[in-house]
C-alpha cells in the first residue's frame, strides 16, 4: 500500500522535472537561433561611367568590379552598358560598412601578348583602384563610378 501512496508523486515528480528540462532546452535554442539571425544586408547599384557617358567594352573583353571589406564581394557589371549591382553571396546584399573598391578589365586570350593587354587596360582604373567607399544600413545606394574622373558618388 505504502508502494501505491508513493507512485503518484513520483509520476508528478517526474513529468514535473521532465517539463522544465523541456522548457530550459527550448529556451536555449531559441536563444541560439536569435543570436543567429543573418544580418540585413545592402543591396548596391551602380553605374560606371567615363566622360559623362556609359562605360561599355567590346564583347571579347570582360570587366570585374569588387567591394572588399572583411570580404571580398563581386559586382554583376552589364559590359553593354556599365550598371552593375553587388548583390552579395545570399542575394540578400552586404553588410553596411566600408569597402575598397577594384576594377580589372581583361581580354578573352591567354596567350602572352592577351595578358599584357589586359594589364595595360586595367590601368585606365588606376585613379579609383583602392577608393574608399561606405555603405550604411538601411539606405539602397546608386553609385556612380566616373573613371575618367577619379570619383564614386552616392
Amino acid at each position: 500500500m505504502d508502494r501505491l501512496t508513493h507512485s503518484p508523486t513520483w509520476i508528478v515528480m517526474s513529468q514535473s522535472f521532465a517539463s522544465r528540462w523541456f522548457l530550459i532546452a527550448l529556451a536555449s535554442v531559441m536563444l541560439f537561433a536569435a543570436g543567429c539571425r543573418e544580418k540585413p544586408g545592402v543591396k548596391v547599384e551602380g553605374k560606371l561611367v567615363k566622360g559623362g557617358k556609359a562605360y561599355s567594352l567590346p564583347a571579347q573583353e570582360s570587366l570585374s568590379l569588387s567591394f572588399t571589406g572583411k570580404t571580398i564581394y563581386p559586382a554583376n557589371v552589364n559590359i553593354a552598358d556599365g550598371t552593375f549591382t553587388v548583390d552579395g553571396p545570399t542575394g540578400k546584399g552586404i553588410p553596411p560598412g566600408k569597402y575598397t573598391i577594384s576594377i580589372n578589365r581583361a581580354t578573352s586570350g591567354t596567350d602572352p601578348a592577351s595578358l599584357a593587354k589586359s594589364a595595360e587596360l586595367s590601368r585606365e582604373f588606376t585613379s579609383i583602384n583602392g577608393k574608399e567607399v561606405e555603405i550604411t544600413a538601411g539606405t539602397s545606394p546608386k553609385l556612380t563610378i566616373d573613371i575618367g574622373a577619379g570619383t564614386i558618388t552616392q
